[in-house]
């Protein structure tokens, strides 16, 4: 029995028998394709004997294998070694004999094993380095070939599964080929196992470099691969849909940075679309990317630094990379190396460090705490010593750019690493960074870094800070407000000393201080005024107080602390000074400010003032809020607020007792004294005004210091300034009526004064200002004089001369600043009862005083005004009704200044003198003073109340102008009418003056002013009777004036307590008297009433005016076509409030439809009527169109139902009516502006189904119900003789609109067709089987009877809006609707095609729907072959072909049963004439012959048709169609089996060929020609066509032997004509070298004695055609070669050896080469 060795042995033998008998190549190739796996797997044997001899016949076999035509069964072997991971021996012959074969397969068949190649290729890998390599290797080969999908296809969305990819093979394929876009060749002289290069380890070098190959890479050599090729396929393989975003994500990012242009946008791509999948915050991802950039310790090398400046990208969009601080630390050590081009360096290092600096911004702002304090101290000193090896403070001109990111790095570093880097004793780090800022001349951008460094690091000072620190950044900061060399700090230092130090350091307020005084830097200047304010520092700062301060108060510096250090500390390295200053009187510490620091001087004085009344209010709970406007509410609370003021005085008398306090109160005093007189000053700020506020609240004793200064203002009192001279005048009385003054000094003053003033009578010029400047003084130092009940005896003859001054001057003087200066006297007198009525001289009577006072006050003059207001505290107070003809005269004056138009300050000047002598007067008085104010605006009547003069202003200046002036006067108003002769131009003016304006001023109604005169009236007085005033009194709240509106607001809150209450109590009187006026003449009377109904209806129930609706709804759009646009406006704002009240009635649903159903009762009606949609004005028509969509889209089905019938009949009439006028007009003018009146109907239709309008008729269809839709039948057939558009109605009365669809759908205007068209998509939701039916029949019908195009595009519109709207029902009815469909599809109408083209595409599934349909499809197709229109007969043929097409496409061959059904219409299309297009049913004929040999087989009437009809087609003359004919007809000839065709087809084409060789063109058919057959392109076409015909029509299967060899010679002869073309066509070459290839291939199956001895006949017909000169294209030649390849493995004998060998040598191109050199071996095997 034999052993298993010898069985084994045995099976070993057979196979190399068999081997050994194959005597020819073909043979061996079938052999090994059958026995070649088998017996390697004989490798796997446990005999070593079988194993040698397997390997002996392996040796045989590679000597027989050599010619490149042999193939071998790669992918059985590639299988066999996929199976057996554990047998390396088997593995390595596998592998040898599949890296042999695989380039011998054709390509297809090269590609087919591709998915067996990734499969498994990590575990293989993974047993064998070498083995994985080699694979690897062999994968990158068939990737060259392989043809991606478009990328996002489905074919690319379905590549993974297609090439059989698992997750595992998938991400070590990924990850190899992102290596290999890595790798650079090193060409080393020695190479050694340890070669790597940038990204790489030594192994992986090896593995890409197939273990040390080097014919691998070099495309010189057999199966060398191109390095950059290589890199681009797998850099798009791994973009496509064969990997994830995950897998592919590192190798995007290496391919990014790759610097072949052609892989970094391939790579810049992918990472686009894989970033946003990837998750960065992946710390495995992070630490992958952090080992490409610095490399592997022992493995990768480092990236390059393109990679790195990716990476870094990478780095700075990941908050996962912030947490490896080494990692970090060791980026900037190593980009900032000493020596490694700190100065310069390359452009691309330069990059790279930009990207560092641009990640350790990031990390600064974003990492953890602990890792930026890890991270901070290192690399802060490290860009330290980066910036001072370039040379510091001043820069030696390296980088400017690094620099300036360098020290934004260490600005940021510094705020976010540990407070001690920053906050220590010495702030050596900060003082580093002013110094920089100060002296580093690099450049403007670097300044702007240090500076923004700087910026950075303020967040660290947030306080509260050790004591050592903030006392180091006090000094350090003062220091840098100092003037020096360099660059100036000073901003920077205020912005740290408003941010970093608290409010109450009063370092920093003294900071402030010196900015402000730097006048020559406005910004400096501007952030020092902003630490001063209190609400900016309580914005801006960082600092905050260890109770937080978001929870406590602004903390000021101590008044008297401040005072101190700024008079007598301001400078601690004085110390000299600073004991001077300490022992030095008031005077001499206040001038030592003013002298040195002369522009710091007045803010600090006036800082110092506001510390203290701050304080002051602070000590008696009087808080002010601290916002924008503190210090201007500091100013008016002191001067306004009686609390506030004794507040302040009190606590000056409580500091008193403390010398300290006492002193810095004396300094403030007196500096505000000096400021005052300082010259220059006055006019330019307040501290006159604050001297004088000041001098008020200190007691005389505090005063006493600086009171006998007095005469230092003598020189101010007579100043040409006003303001000078006003405030000099007021704190002269002040300081000279104090005990303190010399009774002396005073009286020479008085003297002096009273000199000047009474010179008035003469002067002139200056002088004028001195006698006013002296009179007011006197006014003030007497009236204080008086209050302190100082009158001596010696200074009682110089006020009697005063007085006699003052009312002389009154009553004589004409100068206006003289009286201004009388008036201002008499009110400071009579305020403080220096003067009483027995003063007044005889001559003079109270009432000529008050009259002269009048006279100066109507122009307006504040003080006139306010001192007639005065002149009635010089009466008595008067009994209850008792008369008072002083009071009633004065009262009568103010009245009169109310009628005149002037100021807001006057109307409160004026107002406040009516307040006093409303209080000085009974109860009569009062009343009657109150009705003259009422009755001025509450009567209806237009009037001016009190007298009008010729010099009674009625219009401000300017609001009438005139050209040369403007109408101001009543006076102008008689000129001006005078001029034009038109007395009625005084009533027109007058009735513009009639608006009083008294009630314009808001600030008439103050706090002393007619409010308080209104209400007291209200409670017991004229109003309270008379309540008429409350409907005029609302109105004028809407007034368009605003101040009106303001004062009218004013007098309602002082009339009326609760304003709901007393709107509900007049709600009628008030709606009436509105509803009056909305029409009133007046403009601003309209516009008012219209506001104030809008404010009156909100938030008020129905009930309550839904007597009024109609009536408000009338007038509003009556209203809303206002000539006026204000109005217009207004209107439509009470129209929206209408529809709003109305819209949220809808909005409530169930629980408010009484309400909307009353509101619709009365406002639908209305919409529709002639007043809303049918108005004549746009406005009022498209504001009732709004409202009528709002409630159609907000109303509920059982609110609307009653009204839908009216409103869709109206809302279908809008859809045209509606249309702009501008849109008929490009309609009649298309031409014009190159557009068709159906472009332009398409338009309109798309608007309209897209409009509002159409939305709401949708939305009434929606909520009908049957009786409803009963109403609308006939209302819409009315609506669709007019309108367009219509959408889906209800099932009961769907088959009536698909009748009146039919019958508007052909409608003359496209557009009204297309509307129907759509609509019936619609409708056919809810219409009757037999309606569905009909409708299919009319579509039919219209196509194939009408001869109107438009016609067939309704009709193919229609038919898709029902597959569209309607698909259910248009699936039913499939039988009925696709096979018209599919043969109205082919169309030549572009437009019908398109629809029925879409129809088909959107409902069926794939060609084989064709087999459900053929029968219906063929039979209507045939019944309009013989149809006289061209256009049907030729949609009819190519229907039939492109059905024959579908059917033939399915793979199998076409059934008896259908080719039956189709060959008749077949046939018929195939006759007639040509005609263009009808290639493709001569292309659907040839698909027939070759699929439908069932039919042809089985019956020779169909198959001797076939045959004459192909060979009357191929005869036909026309030169366009020809070429289509003669390539039908060798691939007819090709298909036949059972029949010989060559001849018939060479008697054809050779008249043909000799024709288009021929340089006589007329030789050429006249058939629909000549014209054509002049184009080359066309002629080469047709003998292309020819010459591959004439090599289908040899069949070697039919053919006997001789008449083979002599019809071959035969078609030589005629494919070498083509050489005669005085032109070489690449067109002709290409055929000409295709066919012989074929034909060569043909004949080697056939090796007859006849073939045999034909070689050499052949040869001399061919050679010429394959080695005649060429310059072709590589393609070209590439098929040459094939031919010549095809030639060899047929002939014995030909082409030559050294044929072969000079072409070989001559080619350049790789590809053919070695095509050739396979024919040469196949010439060198055969001998």
């Amino acid at each position: 029995m034999a052993t298993p060795e010898a069985k084994e042995l045995s099976l070993v033998g057979k196979v190399e028998l068999r081997i050994a008998l194959a005597d020819s190549d073909v043979r061996l190739e079938t052999t090994l394709n059958t026995y070649l796996a088998p017996l390697l797997l004989k490798l796997a044997s446990e005999h070593l004997s079988v194993r040698n001899k397997v390997i002996s016949i392996c040796q045989h076999i590679n000597n027989r294998i050599k010619p490149r035509s042999i193939k071998l069964p790669v992918a059985a072997l590639l299988k066999q070694f996929k199976e057996h991971p554990s047998t390396p021996l088997l593995r390595h012959f596998d592998l040898l004999y599949v890296q042999q074969g695989i380039d011998r397969l054709l390509i297809p068949e090269r590609l087919e094993i591709l998915p067996g190649l990734i499969r498994g290729l990590e575990s293989d890998t993974a047993n064998s380095a070498l083995h994985g390599s080699q694979l690897f290797h062999l994968l990158l080969r068939l990737l060259a070939l392989f043809k991606l999908p478009a990328r996002g296809s489905k074919e690319d969305e379905e590549l993974r599964a297609k090439l059989n990819v698992s997750d595992v093979d998938a991400k070590f394929v990924s990850f190899w080929l992102g290596k290999l876009i890595l790798l650079n060749i090193v060409r080393a002289p020695n190479p050694s196992s340890g070669i790597t290069c940038s990204g790489l380890s030594a192994n992986e070098y090896q593995f890409l470099a197939l273990q040390g190959n080097t014919d691998a890479w070099d495309p010189a050599k057999d199966n060398g691969l191109n390095l950059a090729e290589t890199k681009v396929t797998a850099a798009r393989f791994l973009a496509s849909g064969a990997f994830t975003d995950a897998e592919r994500f590192l190798p995007a990012v290496f391919a990014s940075a790759d610097s072949n242009s052609r892989i970094s946008e391939v790579g810049d791509d992918m990472l686009k679309r894989a970033l946003p999948n990837t998750d960065l915050e992946n710390r495995t991802l992070i630490t992958q990317l952090y080992s490409v950039y610095f490399g592997d310790p022992g493995g990768s090398l480092a990236a390059k630094p393109a990679l790195k400046i990716k990476l870094m990208s990478l780095f700075a969009k990941s908050l996962s990379s912030t947490t490896f601080p080494s990692q970090v630390i060791r980026i900037v050590e190593e980009a900032l190396v000493t020596g490694e081009d700190d100065v310069g360096g390359t452009r691309e290092i330069s990059k790279l460090r930009s990207a560092i600096f641009a990640f350790i911004n990031f990390v600064a702002r974003h990492a953890s705490p602990n890792d930026q304090h890890a991270i901070a101290p290192k690399v802060v000193y490290r860009l330290k010593d980066f910036i001072e090896v370039q040379g510091w403070p001043a820069g030696n001109g390296g980088d400017s750019t690094l620099r300036g990111y360098a020290y934004e790095v260490i600005g940021l570093l510094s705020k976010a690493g540990p407070t001690e880097l920053l906050l220590e004793p010495n702030l050596d780090l900060l003082r580093w960074l002013f110094q920089s800022l100060r002296e580093d001349t690099s450049g403007k951008n670097v300044t702007v870094s240090v500076e923004e460094a700087l910026s950075s690091v303020l967040g660290t000072f947030t306080g509260p800070l050790d004591e050592t620190v903030e006392q180091s950044l006090k000094a350090l900061l003062i220091s840098q407000m100092l003037p020096g060399n360099g660059r100036s700090t000073s901003y920077v230092a205020v912005r740290f000393a408003n941010r970093c130090l608290p409010y109450d350091a009063l370092e920093a307020r003294w900071i402030d201080l010196l900015a402000i005084g730097a006048a020559e830097d406005q910004e400096v200047t501007e952030e020092g005024r902003r630490g001063l304010d209190p609400y900016w520092y309580q914005m801006t700062s960082c600092y905050k107080h260890s109770t937080g301060f978001a929870d406590s108060r602004v903390r000021f510096p101590k008044f008297v602390d401040f005072v101190n250090y700024v008079f007598l500390n301001h400078d601690p390295a004085d110390a000299t000074s600073l004991e001077g200053l300490e022992t030095a009187s008031v005077s001499e510490v206040v001038h030592c400010l003013r002298t040195q620091y002369p522009r710091v001087f007045t803010t600090a004085v006036q800082y110092c003032r506001q510390l203290l009344m701050n304080e002051a209010l602070d000590k008696n709970c009087i808080m002010l809020e601290i916002n924008a406007d503190w210090a201007r509410k500091l100013d008016q609370t002191m001067s306004s607020d009686e609390t506030a003021r004794r507040a302040a005085g009190g606590f000056v008398k409580t500091m008193l007792p403390d010398p300290p306090q006492k002193k810095a109160l004396s300094i403030l005093l007196y500096a505000l004294f000096q400021d005052l007189i300082l010259t220059g000053s006055i006019g330019h700020s307040d501290g006159g005004e604050y001297f004088v506020e000041y001098c008020a609240l200190c007691p005389d004793d505090l005063v006493a210091g600086v009171a006998p200064r007095f005469r230092s203002l003598e020189s101010a009192i007579i100043s040409n300034k006003y303001t000078t001279r006003a405030i000099a005048a007021h704190a002269y009385g002040l300081l000279a009526s104090h005990p303190a003054c010399s009774s002396e000094d005073v009286l020479q003053s008085a003297h002096s004064l009273l000199e000047k003033a009474g010179s008035w009578d003469h002067a002139v010029g200056s002088e004028v200002n001195q006698a006013h400047g002296a009179l007011v003084a006197l006014s003030f130092f007497f009236s204080r004089l008086a209050h302190r009940r100082r009158i001596e005896p010696d200074l009682q003859d110089v006020f009697q001369q005063f007085l006699t001054t003052v009312f002389s001057m009154l009553t004589t003087a004409k100068d206006n600043l003289l009286k201004e200066a009388s008036c201002t006297a008499i009110g400071q007198l009579s305020l403080y009862s220096a003067l009483s009525v027995s003063d007044i001289p005889s001559s003079l009577s109270y009432d000529t005083i008050a009259d002269k006072i009048y006279d100066v006050a109507k122009s307006g003059n504040e003080k006139a005004i306010l001192a007639l207001g005065h002149l009635s505290m010089t009466l008595q107070e008067s009994e209850e009704d008792a008369e008072v003809s002083e009071l009633y005269h004065i009262e009568a004056q103010l009245h009169k200044l109310h009628e005149i138009r002037q100021t807001e300050a006057q109307f409160a000047v004026a107002s406040r003198g009516l307040g006093l002598v409303y209080e000085k007067g009974g109860r009569t008085l009062k009343d009657d003073l109150v009705r003259d104010l009422v009755g001025s605006f509450s009567d209806n009547k237009a009037q001016l109340a009190g007298n009008v003069t010729e010099d009674t202003q009625l219009f401000e200046p300017g609001a009438l102008p005139t050209g040369d002036g403007s109408i101001t006067t009543y006076k102008d108003i008689m000129s001006l009418a005078s001029e034009v002769g038109d007395s009625s131009l005084v009533y027109r003016f007058m009735s513009l003056a009639s608006n009083n304006a008294i009630w314009s001023s808001r600030a008439a109604f103050g706090r002393f002013g007619l409010s308080s005169v209104l209400s007291d009236s209200s409670v017991d007085g004229y109003l309270a009777e008379n309540p008429k005033l409350y409907p005029k009194l609302f109105r004028y709240r809407f007034d368009p004036n605003g101040a009106v509106q303001r004062s009218m607001n004013d007098i309602w809150s002082a009339l009326v307590k609760d304003s709901s209450a007393t709107i509900n109590k007049y709600f009628d009187a008030i709606m009436e008297d509105l509803l009056q006026n909305i029409l009133a003449k007046e403009w601003r009377v309209r516009q008012a009433t219209c506001a104030a109904i809008a404010d009156l209806v909100q938030g008020r129930a129905l009930e309550q005016y839904e007597k009024y609706l109609e009536r408000i709804w009338t007038l509003s759009f009556k209203v809303l076509d206002d000539i006026k646009e204000s109005v217009r406006t207004a209107a439509g704002a009470l129209a929206r409030v209408m529809t709003s009240t109305l819209i949220r009635s809808l909005e409530a649903g169930e629980s408010s439809s009484g309400n909307a159903g009353a509101m619709l009762k009365h406002v639908l009606p209305f919409l529709l009527s002639t007043s809303g949609l049918e108005s004549s004005a746009k406005e009022v028509q498209a504001f009732a169109l709004s409202t009528l969509l709002q409630i159609v889209k907000k109303g509920s089905g059982s609110t609307l139902r009653p009204f839908i019938p009216e409103l869709v009949e109206r809302l279908l009439g809008l859809l045209s009516s509606l249309e702009p006028q501008v849109v008929n007009y490009v309609h009649l003018n298309a031409s014009k502006y190159n557009l068709t009146e159906q472009k332009i109907d398409e338009m309109r239709l798309a608007s309209i189904r897209g409009s509002p309008l159409m939305e709401s008729i949708e939305r009434c269809l929606d909520l009908m119900d049957d009786a409803t839709m009963t109403e609308l039948r006939p209302r819409l057939e009315n609506a669709m003789k007019t309108a367009v558009g219509l959408p889906f109605l209800f099932r009961p009365h769907a088959d009536y609109l698909l009748k009146l669809v039919e019958k508007h759908l052909l409608d003359r205007n496209e557009t009204v067709s297309s509307s129907y068209a759509a609509s019936a998509g619609y409708v056919a939701r809810t219409a009757s089987d037999k309606q569905i039916v009909q409708l299919a029949n009319f579509a039919k019908r219209v196509y194939f009877t009408s001869e109107d195009d438009r016609h067939r595009v309704a009709s193919g519109e229609m038919i898709y809006a029902i597959s569209k709207y309607s698909t259910d029902r248009f699936s039913a009815f499939a039988t009925d609707f696709l096979p018209f469909v599919f043969v109205a599809k082919h169309d030549s109408h572009e437009v019908v095609k398109e629809f029925y083209q879409n129809t088909w595409d959107e409902n069926v599934a794939g060609p084989r729907t064709v087999l459900l349909y053929v029968k219906e499809i063929v039979d209507m197709a045939q019944a309009h072959l013989d149809s006289p229109r061209w256009v049907l007969k030729h949609t009819a043929s190519r229907a039939i072909a492109e059905a024959v097409t579908s059917i033939a496409s399915t793979g199998s061959e076409i059934s008896l049963s259908n080719a039956e059904v189709i060959w008749p219409a077949l046939d018929k299309a195939m006759g007639g004439k040509t005609w263009e297009g009808k290639e493709i049913v001569l292309e659907a004929f040839v698909r027939f012959v070759e699929k439908g040999g069932q039919l042809w087989r089985k019956r020779t009437a169909v198959a001797s048709s076939i045959t004459k009809i192909i060979v009357r087609e191929a005869r036909r003359q026309n030169a366009a169609y020809r070429q289509f004919a003669i390539r039908s007809i060798g691939q007819v000839a090709s298909a036949r089996t059972d029949v010989d065709m060559s001849d018939v087809i060479i008697e054809i084409l050779s008249p043909v060929m000799d024709g288009l060789v021929s340089v006589d063109e007329s030789a050429m058919a006249v058939d629909g020609g000549t014209e054509v057959l002049k184009n080359d392109k066309v002629r080469e076409k047709t003998l292309a066509a020819a010459i591959e015909t004439l090599q289908d029509a040899i069949n070697p299967k039919v053919l006997r032997e001789s008449e083979l060899s002599a019809k071959v010679l035969r078609v030589l002869d005629l494919i070498a004509k083509s050489e005669t073309l005085q032109v070489r066509s690449s067109v002709v070459e290409l055929a000409s070298f295709q066919a012989l290839g074929k034909l060569f291939q043909k004949l080697k199956s056939s090796e007859g004695e006849a073939v045999r001895a034909m070689q050499t006949e052949m040869w001399a017909k061919c050679s010429s055609l394959l080695f005649g000169p060429t310059g072709s294209s590589e393609a070209i030649r590439l098929k040459r070669a094939d031919a010549i390849l095809a030639l060899a493995e047929f002939s014995h004998l030909f082409p030559t050896q050294s044929e072969l060998s000079t072409e070989i040598a001559a080619e350049k191109s790789p590809a053919v080469r070695k095509v050739l050199e396979q024919a040469l071996e196949v010439r060198l095997q055969r001998g």
